[in-house]
């Protein structure tokens, strides 16, 4: 009889539950791709079986996205709501994921480690950015089948027992089903690894070097049926369960301007990009990557520390090119570079399981209780937890500290408007929503000429644009503004009538191209319309799909989800136990491999306390260069009262330097988006600098440089500015002409926050 599943697995999953159950409830508004999700399954809860959807762009196929998570919300959504049904799948997804890890790290570590592992990776970040952040319901399914499949694959290859692939098999076509990325590249950095592991152990991995790799070789030709029946039976599922998305792929390719994205960036020269995308998910991995990589660099594992290795290269993005060497230019420019980062994670988990086991109760614990006492293990041990505990909760409040959506909209006034008079007769459009414009479609019957899934959009004017949206065109800078004016300036070509603007920048674009005010609804948004624009013709033009696609679209993925659960029905007493014998670690050294993660450990903290004292010793307060950018950054978000704060104190009030802005900079003051800046300091004193800053803005009609003296003065605590002394300029003398032969002058123009007289 097999041993139980550890408690600790039991622990992991009501965490789960209970964390990220919680969470969920206020971050969901907030995350990146949520809402788009949703969007897809409120398509199908109202036709589940018409591949066409008309409310985004022109029209779309939703053909064009892997539909079984779209499709659970829908079924879900009859119950509780669409919202509901998000959450619901997602911590389903979540509390699959941590039984994955728990049964993927037993082909590594022993059971006890995986149980911490199943622990450990409800709180790792990257699964926390993925959820909470992103909102990447496809991804965290997709991993979690995969991360399950991957033991009954490697016991197929092992055992040949046939129950261990039919199991995989549909682990893995349900994988297909929920997101074709993952299985593909999952194939190379999970499924080839682990099957030239279960291959390896068949043969043997002690002895010389040269017998090895004989015995290896006999192995994997004497198993070609092995091979055949399994890629065969993949295959099979990659092609027929989403064949109508391949079949829209090879027709109708994608064929647009690529969009930049932050995971292709350099992550030295564009350190926010490295913190988003590198150093966000990889967390307290980063501190683990020795004892890691030493557990992986052994016989036995070398195939997947060559696989943790070239993902976390791939990870860098445009770092360094060797990333776009191995995909190619067309790949790299394509894919979201970040997706290798996660993956690498998903590797290292099982291995970090096996560092707090041993540090627990193992000889990682009696080794610095031996050697330096229970107080430096005791101190140590809540170190650790507190930065895991600590990461996890920055990551999940992550939007306070950065705000990456607007304040949540309540849409049900703008549902209304559309809804009465027939307004629904004509397409609509949304400025400064975020991803919340989904949550709007998803609301009403209403078309939009905009979208949030832009590998589905065909509309020319998009296309050609690196803009993913048309409402957060502002952000792309003369580029986005310029394809947003092609829908304002014409717009009956798509029988545009209605902007709802939630982002008074574009008013004077809207202004220019002869949209009018209609009202502000309550809930703050303001209504902006077109005159004389044709209403939507009765029958729209939508691209043929072959019924029996549509049909194939709508059963099978479903169905193979159904036959999984059927599955893991029958084996639910064998599921949560290693299917064969463990296998023992042969060439692990914890000697070495605590001495170079303690180095290691060192070296970050000596990293990490450098920088620290660099930002420190040049904050604003003492570098003037970022004193200035800092100005301008408070400038940009019209934080008046941060820009305030730079300058020197009682020298001029808050309400005054506020009013004169108001006064003075018009456009840019109200409507301008910093794009660049350069500081120029021709004249440097002890304590006094004379600098010259040109600012490049961009407004919604046109780019402006702005050239601004400024004057900074040092003081004990550091660099501040000297506020401008917004001196009134002298105007012409304006006559008044009284009942006599005199004559009266104005004087100069005194603007003042006091009353006028």
């Amino acid at each position: 009889m097999p041993p139980k599943a550890d408690r600790l697995l039991l622990i992991a999953i009501l965490l789960a539950l209970l964390l990220h159950g919680s969470a969920l409830l206020y971050n969901l508004d907030f995350t990146y791709d949520a809402f788009v999700h949703i969007f897809f399954a409120d398509h199908y809860a109202r036709s589940w079986f018409d591949p066409w959807e008309y409310r985004w762009y022109t029209g779309f196929p939703v053909t064009s996205y892997p539909p079984l998570v779209h499709q659970l919300i829908a079924l879900l959504s009859f119950v509780g709501g669409l919202k509901f049904g998000f959450i619901i799948v997602i911590l389903g997804a979540l509390c699959f994921f941590v039984i994955g890890i728990y049964r993927f790290a037993q082909l590594w570590v022993p059971q006890r480690s995986a149980a911490y592992a199943a622990l450990f990776a409800v709180l790792a970040s990257s699964i926390i950015q993925t959820i909470h952040i992103y909102g990447q319901l496809p991804t965290m399914l997709g991993i979690a089948c995969l991360i399950n499949a991957l033991p009954e694959v490697y016991a197929w290859f092992r055992t040949r027992q046939p129950r261990y692939l039919v199991l995989g098999i549909a682990l893995l076509w349900v994988t297909v089903a929920s997101h074709h990325v993952t299985t593909i590249f999952g194939v190379v950095f999970f499924i080839a690894p682990i099957i030239a592991t279960a291959l390896l152990d068949v043969a043997g991995f002690e002895g010389r070097f040269r017998e090895v790799v004989r015995q290896f070789i006999i192995v994997v030709i004497n198993r070609w049926f092995q091979f055949f029946s399994f890629f065969s039976l993949l295959v099979a599922g990659i092609v027929t369960i989403i064949f109508p998305y391949w079949y829209w792929s090879k027709t109708d390719p994608i064929s647009q301007v690529p969009i930049p994205h932050g995971s292709r960036d350099s992550f030295i020269a564009v350190p926010s990009s490295g913190l988003m995308f590198f150093l966000i998910p990889m967390g307290f991995t980063i501190l683990m990557l020795p004892f890691i990589f030493r557990s992986l660099y052994n016989r036995r594992n070398i195939f997947l520390g060559l696989s943790f290795t070239l993902l976390l290269i791939l990870g860098t993005g445009g770092t360094t090119p060797i990333p776009k060497m191995i995909l190619g230019n067309n790949a790299f420019n394509i894919l979201t570079l970040d997706r290798f980062t996660f993956w690498a994670t998903v590797i290292g988990i099982s291995f970090i399981g096996d560092f707090f086991r041993r540090l627990v109760e193992g000889d990682i614990r009696a080794r610095i209780i031996s050697r330096y006492g229970r107080l430096v293990y005791h101190s140590l041990f809540l170190l650790l937890t507190c930065v895991i505990a600590g990461q996890a909760l920055f990551i999940l409040n992550f939007h306070k500290y950065r705000s990456l959506q607007p304040a949540s909209i309540d849409v049900q006034p703008i549902v209304n408007f559309l809804n009465r008079d027939e307004h629904n007769r004509w397409r609509f459009m949304t400025l400064g929503f975020g991803d919340q414009m989904a949550w709007l479609s998803a609301q009403t019957n209403a078309l939009s000429i905009d979208g949030n899934y832009h590998s589905a959009r065909r509309v020319p004017e998009m296309t050609t644009r690196p803009l993913e949206r048309l409402e957060n065109s502002k952000f792309k800078g003369i580029p986005g503004l310029g394809s947003l004016q092609q829908f304002l300036t014409i717009p009956e070509k798509y029988h545009l009538k209605f902007i709802f603007s939630n982002d008074k920048f574009y008013d004077p674009l809207l202004y220019f191209a002869g949209w009018e005010r209609v009202q502000r609804l309550e809930n703050g948004i303001m209504v902006w319309q077109k005159h004389d624009i044709p209403p939507l013709p009765t029958i729209l033009p939508r691209k043929y799909i072959q019924p029996y696609q549509a049909k194939m679209w709508a059963v099978l993925p479903v169905s193979t989800f159904i036959i999984l659960v059927t599955l893991l029905l029958i084996n639910r007493k064998r599921y949560l136990f290693h299917p064969f014998l463990p296998v023992t670690d042969t060439s692990y050294h914890p000697d070495k491999s605590n001495r170079w993660l303690f180095l290691w450990t060192i070296l970050v903290l000596i990293i990490t306390s450098g920088v620290g004292l660099h930002n420190m010793l040049h904050s604003y307060r003492r570098d003037p260069v970022l004193l200035l950018q800092a100005y301008y950054h408070a400038l940009d978000f019209k934080q008046y009262e941060e820009a305030h704060d730079y300058f020197i104190p009682g020298k001029i009030s808050l309400d005054e330097y506020v009013l004169q802005l108001s006064v003075r900079d018009g456009l840019l003051a109200s409507y301008g988006k910093l794009d660049s800046i350069a500081i120029k300091m021709p004249q440097k004193h002890r304590d006094t600098i004379h600098a010259k800053v040109m600012s490049w803005w961009v407004t919604p009609l046109e780019k402006y440089l702005v050239q601004t003296d400024f004057k900074l003065v040092r003081d004990h605590n550091g660099w501040l500015i000297d506020p401008p002394s917004f001196e009134a300029p002298i105007v012409a003398d304006e006559h008044m002409e009284k009942g006599i032969v005199s004559f009266h002058s104005q004087g100069r123009r005194v603007i003042s926050t006091g009353n006028t007289r």
